[in-house]
């Protein structure tokens, strides 16, 4: 009876270590990280294979935000609004035995904006004169993102990245290298970025094949 247990036992374990090994067809996450600026981007990744797929991302900026480096001199960004979408591929390296994935993502990125700056200027005789200048349309670029993701449990993981992107827009407001960009970020050094910092939840699997014999 004791062996019977024992073995009924190890058979439940080894399927659980299965199912927490085996990569998952289906990705849903949410990336907290852009409460910041708006809603959280959601996130859906399907895998054709363990190691390759399809990567969709949406979201919505409503809150006017800019780099550490503002939008320019004697001005400010009083409005801000825009929808953002990302579509791409995204490859992952599952570890076998392992409870973290790391995973990189290439995607282009359509990103809408509608924005509203106030600009001040100092004229003799007339003293402090403020302009009014209102900006939207649409703009496309790429990012490219590495991150990984730490299983919490066996549907559930800590998703954790980086994103770069490269955008062109020719009606920005002073220096592009100053303007929050829905869907993009910020620029702080060079290119604007974007921290990744959410949970990712897995749907389904991906069975490892058997060899014929």
């Amino acid at each position: 009876m004791k062996k019977t247990i024992l073995t009924l036992c190890c058979i439940c374990i080894a399927a659980i270590s299965k199912a927490q090994t085996d990569p998952s067809r289906l990705n849903l996450s949410f990336n907290f990280m852009t409460l910041y600026a708006g809603t959280p981007e959601t996130q859906v990744a399907y895998f054709i294979n363990k190691y390759v797929g399809a990567f969709f991302a949406t979201g919505y900026t409503w809150s006017p935000r800019h780099s550490i480096i503002q939008i320019g001199e004697r001005a400010d960004l009083m409005s801000l609004h825009g929808a953002y979408w990302k579509f791409g591929l995204v490859g992952r390296l599952p570890l076998r035995q392992s409870r973290t994935t790391p995973w990189l993502r290439v995607a282009y990125v359509g990103s809408q904006y509608d924005e509203e700056l106030e600009s001040k200027a100092y004229y003799a005789g007339s003293g402090t004169v403020i302009t009014k200048t209102h900006l939207s349309g649409t703009t496309h670029g790429f990012a490219v993102a590495p991150g990984v993701d730490i299983r919490l449990g066996k549907k559930f993981d800590l998703r954790v990245g980086y994103q770069v992107g490269y955008y062109k827009r020719g009606d920005s407001f002073g220096s592009r290298d100053m303007d929050y960009q829905p869907g993009f970020g910020a620029v702080s050094v060079m290119l604007p970025e974007q921290v990744i910092a959410g949970f990712n939840y897995r749907i389904g699997s991906i069975k490892q094949k058997l060899p014929k014999e």
